[in-house]
């Protein structure tokens, strides 16, 4: 199996497309990875969207694909499990990752509470009314 060190790429485009066909990974599979849709899967693939350090990352702790040779080329295309260099890194992003998730349901949680707070108030509002004596 080729490293990727042999072949010359241009981009970092080129050499996830190149990685993409020596492991097997779908675009379906890149959008699963990365939590996006595959509208945005291929506005990448056309080059209107760069890849960032993230994305090269989650490719890195998902397939052992080396985040800095994505990036720029540099050191060979699979990690060695061995290497400790960036696992910290990948430590970080895991962990950003789930607290962004965290943070996403705690403020879905948080709309659906109030939503229900506000009709819980209109309710009470609306029956406080209905009790109230009549004015003279």
């Amino acid at each position: 199996m080729e490293t990727g060190s042999e072949q010359q790429f241009n981009s970092s485009l080129e050499r996830l497309e190149y990685a993409m066909k020596i492991k097997g990974i779908r675009r379906k599979d890149l959008a699963r990875v990365w939590k996006v849709s595959m509208p945005n899967i291929t506005m990448l693939m056309s080059k209107r969207v760069h890849i960032n350090r993230t994305k090269a990352l989650a490719l890195e702790a998902t397939y052992g694909i080396n985040a800095d040779w994505i990036l720029n080329g540099q050191q060979a295309m699979i990690r060695d499990a061995s290497l400790t260099g960036s696992r910290q890194e990948l430590r970080g992003f895991i962990f950003a990752r789930r607290f962004d998730n965290l943070c996403q349901n705690l403020q879905k949680t948080a709309h659906t509470l109030l939503h229900a707070l506000i009709k819980f108030k209109n309710r009470f509002h609306r029956k406080k009314q209905k009790m109230k004596p009549p004015q003279s």
